[in-house]
């Protein structure tokens, strides 16, 4: 029976080095893919804080508003705001009143809609906007995310603000998370196009 050719000193050699370099990079793609997407995610976060922040600000600031004021204050705020697949969504609601929001088709919140995400007398029928998007004005205060149908993952930070009067505000601003993916699935294409090549 033919015997194998021995790989030898210089081909051992060959396959531990091949072997250590496959095991450092993926560890190190773990690491830097984990590290940036933390990342980008807390720099949305911060966005996301500073926005709310500076329409607290607008929704609080002088003169003293009725009710109906603080509303129309919340809308012009809130349609100020375009809306995209990479920009924020925002929902201002004053007092339990109507959500006013840059996108009311989004939120099912139509044109013509008085009553606000659900019609009454509409039993066992949820007036809501596509996929899971009235989750956006249900959510609960803080950080959520909401997965919605054509826009994705959207990061959410909903925060309730006093207002001079006795009332208060419900400001609620999300951006989608699509350029996070699509930022780190270009990460994962050219760290596996430099990997194979280092491997080479």
């Amino acid at each position: 029976m033919e015997r194998l050719p021995s790989i030898g000193l210089r081909g051992r050699l060959a396959i531990a080095i091949a072997f250590i370099l496959l095991g450092a990079l993926t560890v190190t793609y773990f690491a830097v893919y984990r590290g940036t997407g933390t990342e980008l995610r807390q720099r949305t976060e911060a966005d996301l804080e500073r926005e709310v922040e500076t329409l607290s600000r607008k929704m609080v600031s002088d003169p003293v508003l009725t009710p109906e004021g603080y509303s129309q204050r919340a809308s012009q705020l809130a349609m100020a705001e375009n809306f995209g697949t990479s920009s924020r969504v925002v929902s201002i609601t004053v007092g339990g009143g109507i959500p006013q929001t840059n996108q009311p088709d989004l939120l099912g919140l139509g044109a013509g809609d008085e009553e606000g995400p659900d019609h009454p007398g509409d039993e066992g029928d949820e007036h809501h906007g596509p996929g899971d998007a009235h989750e956006l004005l249900e959510a609960d205060s803080g950080f959520t995310s909401v997965e919605v149908d054509d826009v994705g993952e959207v990061r959410l930070l909903t925060r309730t603000v006093p207002l001079p009067g006795g009332n208060a505000a419900r400001i609620s601003v999300g951006e989608p998370l699509a350029p996070v993916d699509r930022a780190l699935e270009g990460f994962s294409d050219t760290f596996l196009i430099v990997g194979l090549v280092t491997l080479l």
